[in-house]
């Protein structure tokens, strides 16, 4: 009889979770796991400026992951929801990567991701800009943003 695939995954997350806690145990040696930074953001990697890619530098790999599109008429539990769901997926790499999160977006769904990533441990990081806005001849307002760091929450 088939097994359901979701279930086989986090069967084998939890058997390689186990194995590594073992061998911490058994081992004096420290096992480092690689560094990755989670981009929840609605700016993926490629657009990115150098700066901000330079900065990044830091971290042995980039993963981009959308940001929800969040109705603004969602109430709290909604939000909640939504959250749980992006924690859960952000739990399921905790086993092979050391995760930072850069988290930029809807701010209700932030701040709750910011509170639930942190009370796990995960580092949490926003990207700060500074705006550079020009008036057309038209009066429209144009705005550019330049990345000058990431700072964590």
């Amino acid at each position: 009889q088939p097994s359901d695939p979701d279930k086989l995954i986090k069967r084998i997350d939890e058997g390689i979770e186990l194995i590594s806690k073992k061998l911490e145990e058994a081992s004096p040696l420290v096992i480092k796991k690689r560094s990755i930074l989670i981009n929840l953001s609605n700016h993926p990697l490629e657009t990115w400026s150098d700066e901000q890619k330079e900065a990044a530098k830091e971290y042995e790999g980039i993963i981009d992951m959308a940001f929800p599109a969040i109705n603004p008429d969602a109430d709290s539990k909604e939000i909640r929801d939504i959250v749980d769901e992006y924690i859960e997926q952000i739990k399921s790499q905790m086993a092979h990567y050391d995760i930072s999160v850069h988290l930029m977006g809807e701010m209700t769904f932030t701040y709750e991701m910011v509170i639930r990533l942190k009370e796990l441990g995960i580092r949490c990081l926003a990207s700060t800009t500074e705006r550079n806005t020009t008036v057309t001849s038209d009066g429209k307002k144009v705005s550019e943003f330049n990345f000058v760091q990431f700072r964590e929450y």
